[in-house]
């Protein structure tokens, strides 16, 4: 009996140390990573300290087999873009990760070990099944691609340009994760030819716009500079037809200039206008690019990682430069503004006419050299009676204009406007303001004209 049961004490101990050593030693496919030709492999282990640390060891094992299957894909790709741009490059690896993660299916568990700290599996993925319900899938983009480009030339044909634009990228976005495909041959051929026609049809409308302007060299007298209008019209080169709706934007190269609105869309006629309010003086030509507006074109679908928005943003190049010569006028002006014989702190007949000139595209300058007309002023305000417990007041003013140091080219005399107020120095602003709500009626259209800074044969 005691043989008996010293033989079992043996055997348990022998089956207790074969069951920790299974347990304690890592299995083959942990210390050597498996390359199987006929399947994807996915291993990987997460730490038991987790709460979730099987469903963490499952989605990094996952992830594993999709790098693997992704590692594949880059390697087979042939776009030049992908090839020689290392960020498009992790971009579109990142992508086509993620779209492999979403659609794996079919894989299997092979085996899974675990210890006191990490909990490990081993998966793998049939490279034929893998391979299978990716032709179908591929299949089924080319139909959906093959319709979108079929929309993408009708929308151009008829003049929806953007949209049609929308359309072929719409096209690439289905196709684009299969243009590695080696399974079938012959689809992907398919599926490398559709995405070349997308390129080239977006590459000849691009290349066929053409921005038109009434010259590349527009020169523009004082009377144009205030909020001059820059009219373009965009056509097609071949067909010379307009092509409307369409973003555009203007950017200054050179100069100085305030742009009311740098993004516009071409009307219906293909026309495009755009208001510059104002031109610096330090330049006298100032050089202007107006382009297609790449952001808003293509923005969207490069943060989607399409690669025909990626691979074209850099070589579209539809853009026209335009240099418009402003001939500046320089004023100085000078002031002497009294209220009762004594000179006033503020001279407010020239902040308002200075105001007015700078306005409508006048310079002004204290440099003699620089000046293309003086400008004085001499008021006064003396006491009037007194009516009703208000002072009255009488403001006379005299504003001279003289053409390069000649004799006064312009006179303007206002005599006896009228101040009304409780006291006199009220009294006297009074009468300043008044003199200057009449400029508007009888001073500054007869000024600009005399500056030709408006077209005198007018009406």
């Amino acid at each position: 009996m005691k043989a008996i049961i010293k033989y079992l004490l043996v055997c348990a101990f022998v089956l207790f140390k074969i069951n920790t050593q299974a347990q304690t030693e890592k299995p083959e496919w942990i210390l050597k990573y498996p390359i199987n030709s006929d399947f994807f492999v996915g291993i990987a282990y997460a730490d038991k300290k987790l709460d979730n640390y099987m469903e963490a060891a499952k989605s990094k094992a996952l992830q594993s087999l999709a790098n693997e299957i992704t590692v594949k894909i880059i390697g087979q790709t042939s776009l030049q873009t992908i090839e020689i741009n290392q960020k498009v490059k992790q971009s579109y690896i990142s992508s086509v990760t993620t779209e492999t993660i979403k659609e794996l299916e079919g894989y299997e568990l092979v085996d899974s070990w675990q210890d006191k700290h990490q909990y490990w599996v081993y998966y793998r993925l049939s490279k034929k099944a893998y391979y299978r319900a990716k032709k179908d899938k591929a299949n089924s983009a080319l139909q959906i691609a093959k319709n979108y480009v079929m929309l993408g030339m009708e929308s151009v044909n008829g003049g929806n340009y953007k949209q049609g634009l929308n359309y072929y990228f719409m096209a690439t976005n289905q196709i684009q994760n299969y243009l590695y495909f080696e399974y079938d041959i012959e689809l992907k051929q398919q599926i490398n030819a559709l995405y070349q026609d997308a390129y080239k049809n977006v590459s000849n409308f691009y290349a066929q716009i053409n921005i038109k302007a009434p010259s590349q060299h527009i020169k523009l007298k004082p009377y144009q500079l205030n909020n001059y209008i820059l009219s373009l019209n965009i056509q097609n080169k071949q067909s010379l037809k307009p092509i409307t709706n369409f973003p555009f934007v203007i950017k200054v190269v050179s100069g100085q200039a305030i742009i009311e609105t740098n993004n516009k869309t071409a009307n219906e006629n293909g026309n495009l206008n755009f208001k510059i309010n104002s031109f610096g003086t330090k330049s006298k030509v100032h050089s202007f690019k107006i382009s297609i507006d790449k952001d808003d074109l293509f923005n969207e679908y490069i943060k989607s990682n399409n690669l025909l928005a990626i691979d074209l943003y850099k070589k579209v190049n539809c853009e026209n430069t335009i240099e418009i010569e402003t001939e500046n006028l320089f004023v100085i002006i000078k002031s002497n503004e009294k209220a009762f014989n004594v000179k006033t702190k503020e001279q407010f007949l020239a902040s308002a006419i200075k105001s007015y000139l700078l306005q409508n595209g006048v310079s002004i300058t204290n440099n003699i050299n620089e000046a293309n007309y003086y400008l004085t002023i001499e008021a006064n305000t003396t006491k009037g009676n007194v009516a009703y417990d208000m002072q009255v007041v009488y403001l006379d003013a005299t504003i001279v204009l003289n053409e390069n140091r000649r004799a006064p080219s312009f006179t303007k005399n206002f005599n006896g406007v009228k101040g009304l107020k409780a006291t006199e120095s009220a009294a006297s602003y009074d009468s300043y303001q008044k003199l200057i709500r009449k400029f508007d009626d009888e001073l500054y259209v007869d000024l600009l004209k005399e500056m030709g800074l408006t077209n005198n044969t007018e009406e």
